[in-house]
């Protein structure tokens, strides 16, 4: 028979299995909240209960807090208060972060295993570019380059303030849940080298009137130089768009002002471009004109940037602060 305390409603060990559900289901990228732990409490108590008309050692008694439960209450406020000063070491409260319900049905080791190791992973491409020597060692990290958006979202105001929730997650655990998101926006793209080298910023714009009315002049135009000193460019260019994101049009001209930046630092070619699967890079006439000045690109697979691509990384944090 389970050993159980008095006024508990859980024994030691439906406790144990509770709270080892919601540290999984975190890990699982399916964050829980309060309303769903007392939901699985009162599924565990329905559980007690088939158990118990079975028979035998399991037999495990129903006190009062569990016959309110049986009858359709779900476990009050003490029940999460008694837990969670019995489990503080395992997991705890806090606010989730966002993982676009579509990429987290990519994020796996085998995904990961074969974007860095197969036929066609990154391993195979800097080797293939001499790049990388066949003891893995990367000679020139000039010639490694990361481009990416960084998307400002139109609405982007969920899971702030009266819309704030906390979820449940292990004690070193980071709170993650997948959802859907709204990607209207205005973008920036950004491109860094793994040498350090911070390239030139290509503007995205959804509204012409921002490149002709609220620009001054002055700062509608770039000098464009290299500073190889402080590793950064002076190069840059605005792009007006229906919908603030990259077109096949301007995502080209964007990689002939990469070609002129790494032709002023003298970077040996070909080098290779890392970037997300967005349909802008795949345009026949860019991919034909970057492979003949040696700019190979290296696309991630589908949904996959986010948790894959370092600059993904960076641009999270970024709107994350």
């Amino acid at each position: 028979m389970h050993v159980r305390r008095d006024q508990s409603l859980l024994t030691e060990v439906e406790e144990q299995a509770l709270v080892k559900w919601v540290v999984a289901k975190n890990k699982a990228q399916i964050a829980v909240g309060r309303e769903d732990i007392r939901h699985k409490a009162r599924h565990i108590v329905l559980a007690r209960r088939v158990q118990n008309r079975k028979g035998g050692r399991k037999r495990v008694t129903f006190n009062y807090a569990a016959y309110k439960v049986l009858c359709g209450k779900l476990p009050s406020g003490k029940f999460f208060t008694g837990l969670l000063a019995r489990h503080s070491h395992k997991f705890s409260f806090k606010t989730k972060q966002k993982l676009e319900d579509k990429r987290a049905k990519v994020n796996c080791e085998a995904m990961i295993e074969e974007r860095f190791e197969g036929i066609h992973g990154l391993r195979a491409e800097l080797r293939d570019t001499g790049i990388m020597d066949e003891s893995g060692i990367i000679i020139d990290p000039k010639r490694v380059l990361n481009m990416d958006e960084t998307p400002q979202f139109v609405d982007y105001a969920d899971n702030k303030g009266n819309a704030k929730k906390k979820f449940a997650a292990g004690v070193n655990d980071i709170c993650v849940s997948a959802e859907t998101i709204n990607r209207e926006c205005n973008s920036v793209m950004m491109c860094w080298g793994l040498d350090g080298s911070n390239y030139g910023l290509q503007f995205i714009v959804g509204r012409q009137t921002i490149t002709e009315s609220l620009t001054p002049d002055e700062l509608s135009h770039f000098k464009n130089e290299v500073l190889d000193d402080f590793k950064c460019s002076t190069f840059g260019m605005i792009s007006n768009t229906e919908h603030g994101v990259q077109t096949e049009a301007f995502f080209f001209e964007r990689m002939k002002m990469l070609d002129a930046e790494l032709a002023l630092r003298k970077v040996v070619r070909p080098v290779v471009v890392m970037s997300d699967n967005h349909a802008s890079r795949k345009g026949t006439d860019c991919f034909e004109w970057c492979f003949a000045r040696g700019l190979r690109l290296f696309f991630e697979s589908s949904n996959t940037s986010g948790f894959l691509q370092a600059l993904d990384q960076y641009n999270k944090k970024f709107h994350d602060a």
